[in-house]
């Protein structure tokens, strides 16, 4: 908030004591003084009031050699030297008075003004105080004694004589606008702003304060009297820059951000070095979405206060509402570097960090925060997010599990929940099933109606082929989530590994009726349909899987298979074909084509695709074995024995090597 400069009005009281009683302040009793020095005394009158002081200041100077044990005519001289403002001599002639008459108040409330006018306002308030002890009745001293303090520093002292003296003198506009300023310095602004309105209420038309007014009414929080005294103020002077700045916060105050925006320009057209206010209208731009200004104006604000923890804050606040994370965390670094115990700051860099997946920074400001408050529950909570994200699994189970205790709230339920499954997985992943199985029967327990963990289960017992606890576990899952497609397809892949083939068809059927259009059920089942023999509806399973994956490549060589073992060998060899046109490198259909052309009588053709599949893997044993065969079909017997021997060399086909060799052993007993 802007405070214009203090109006700081100290009034000094010269007070001329007209008709004052002999037993209070003294008398002016001119008995003893000689005619010529009572003419002397005044022709000086005479002379002062036509300004003709030097004469007067003679004039006097000659009474006094006449009479010079006359207080009256030292007090007379004093009263000329302080109309000329020579206040030194001034004060040799008020010293030399009160030495003639100890108890004139006058006096001393005169050598109260001259020591006050030379900044020497310990012996000027001992002055005026020895006047109050003279002369108590008479009350507006308390004004002399009031600025007195006030001047000195001692705010509560002048506070307390300004109250004093405006008990007696309630309508002194002086004393009352002094005593708002003290107030308005001391921050007592309800205080202020109640003696300036004593001050408007009672000549509204010569008030002239309404710039502090407007600050004091800010300041004690009622805004929309704020807004009325600022705008009279900043009508009274255009150029009042920081009325102007008042203004903009108490609308603020009131959420009228457009006209607190109209305001912060005014008075940073008036005065763009008003670098205090920058940060106050930084604040508002953010609260306005105005984003890019509002940065502009929290940098210009640290350039000039580099050392303010809260405008770093504020910066990276907007910074993270605009998901400029990496930004808004060197803002809270720096925040944080400034006010290391500021709990907030380190929540939100922890936070930002937490966003950005820099969850190693992340944990390690958690762990600062909670040295502060070991069981927050929140901090605890994020904490255990950012170590589930590291893999730290354990950790995270832990203080999950704690908080759970303490509170049943879904969230960390489902937390809790993942990182038991997460748990499981990694020991799966390292190959210790038994201690996965742990986990997951932690998380079935935790969350019965999840079908997840029952799933990892049974799927850890069928990688250890204990068919009967697979097999459970999966109906288990299918009855928690009997619409999971993906795990009805497990459990139908299970149900055929294990040879329960009826089985297995209901269950591909039940996923298909839940998904038709899920090639990898329709293609299954087929196999099945196949190992069957129920060749028709492998056929159709198969076509059906190819119309929606067009470049599934095995199941066209199946498809091949199947029309290949109803001696349909041209759709078989078409098939084969296209799957070597959208593959080069498929050797399986190579490989078959070239039996298919075989089966025509095309050797030609058949070597050729034999010779392909060794061209690109010279290992495939079959391949040599057919080659041997179209060799000894054109009786190239020796080809036929080197390729028939290759065979034998990479196979590990015990039955089929049994016939190689017999065939070689005939071949080569043919050559003899």
């Amino acid at each position: 908030m802007i405070m214009n400069t203090m109006k700081n009005k100290i009034f000094i009281s010269l007070a001329i004591l007209l008709a004052v009683s002999a037993s209070g302040a003294g008398s002016f009793v001119y008995a003893k003084m000689s005619p010529e020095a009572y003419k002397l005394f005044q022709e000086t009158t005479f002379l002062e009031k036509g300004n003709n002081y030097t004469a007067a200041i003679e004039n006097i100077k000659k009474a006094i050699e006449i009479s010079p044990d006359e207080a009256i005519l030292y007090i007379k001289l004093g009263g000329i030297y302080s109309e000329l403002g020579d206040w030194q001599n001034a004060l040799v002639a008020y010293k030399k008075a009160i030495k003639l008459k100890p108890n004139d108040a006058v006096v001393y409330i005169s050598i109260g003004n001259i020591l006050q006018q030379q900044q020497d306002y310990e012996n000027a308030f001992a002055a005026y105080n020895q006047a109050m002890t003279i002369f108590p009745e008479y009350k507006y001293n308390y004004l002399n004694l009031a600025n007195v303090k006030f001047l000195q520093g001692d705010n509560q002292e002048a506070i307390k004589y300004y109250k004093t003296f405006l008990g007696y003198y309630s309508d002194n506009a002086e004393a009352r606008a002094n005593l708002a300023s003290i107030y308005l310095k001391l921050d007592k602004y309800q205080d202020a702003a109640d003696e300036y309105a004593e001050l408007y209420t009672q000549n509204p038309n010569s008030f002239g304060e309404f710039s502090n007014y407007g600050l004091a009414l800010l300041r004690s929080g009622d805004y929309t009297n704020a807004v009325e005294m600022l705008k009279k103020a900043v009508r009274l002077d255009t150029g009042d820059y920081a009325s102007h700045a008042n203004m903009a916060l108490a609308y603020v105050r009131l959420s009228k951000d457009e006209l607190a925006l109209i305001e912060f320009r005014n008075a940073f057209s008036l005065n763009p070095n008003l670098n205090d206010l920058k940060f106050d209208y930084a604040n508002l731009l953010a609260d306005m979405g105005k984003t890019n200004d509002a940065i502009t104006m929290y940098k210009e604000y640290i350039t000039y206060n580099p050392k303010d923890a809260t405008a770093y804050f504020n910066l990276g606040q907007v910074y993270q509402k605009n998901s400029r994370y990496e930004e808004a965390i060197e803002a809270y670094k720096e925040a944080n570097a400034l006010d290391d115990t500021n709990i907030n700051i380190k929540k939100e860099l922890a936070r930002t960090n937490h966003l950005c997946k820099n969850y190693n920074d992340a944990v390690k400001l958690y762990d600062e925060i909670l040295l502060t408050d070991k069981n927050d529950y929140n901090v605890l909570f994020n904490k255990a997010i950012a170590l589930h994200a590291l893999n730290e699994y354990d950790a995270a189970i832990d203080i999950y599990k704690n908080l759970y205790t303490q509170r049943t709230e879904p969230k960390v339920k489902e937390y809790l929940y993942k990182a038991y499954i997460s748990q499981g997985d990694k020991y799966v992943k390292n190959s210790q099933p038994k201690k996965a199985l742990s986990y997951y029967e932690e998380a079935a327990y935790l969350n019965a109606n999840d079908s997840e963990a029952v799933k990892a289960m049974a799927n850890i017992y069928d990688s250890m082929g204990s068919k009967s606890k697979a097999l459970e576990k999966y109906e288990k899952a299918i009855e928690i989530n009997p619409e999971d497609t993906e795990l009805l397809l497990e459990y139908a892949k299970s149900l055929a590994k294990y040879n329960k083939d009826e089985e297995a068809i209901s269950a591909y059927s039940k996923v298909l009726s839940l998904d038709a259009n899920n090639a990898t059920a329709h293609e299954l089942l087929a196999d099945l349909y196949v190992k069957s023999n129920n060749l028709n509806k492998a056929i159709m399973e198969y076509k059906r899987t190819l119309e929606l994956q067009p470049d599934n490549e095995a199941a066209m060589i199946k498809l091949g298979n199947v029309y290949k073992s109803q001696n349909d060998t041209k759709a078989a060899l078409k098939l084969y074909e296209d799957v070597v046109t959208k593959n080069i490198k498929n050797t399986d259909a190579m490989f078959n084509s070239g039996l298919c052309y075989a089966e025509l009588d095309d050797n030609t053709k058949a070597k050729n695709a034999f010779n392909k599949v060794i061209a690109i893997d010279p290992e495939y044993a079959y391949a040599y074995y057919a080659l041997g065969m179209a060799y000894e079909k054109e009786n190239n017997n020796s080809e036929a024995i080197i390729n028939y021997e290759k065979f034998m060399n990479l196979s590990n086909d015990d039955g089929l090597k049994s016939q190689v060799k017999a065939q070689i052993d005939y071949l080569k007993s043919k050559k003899q």
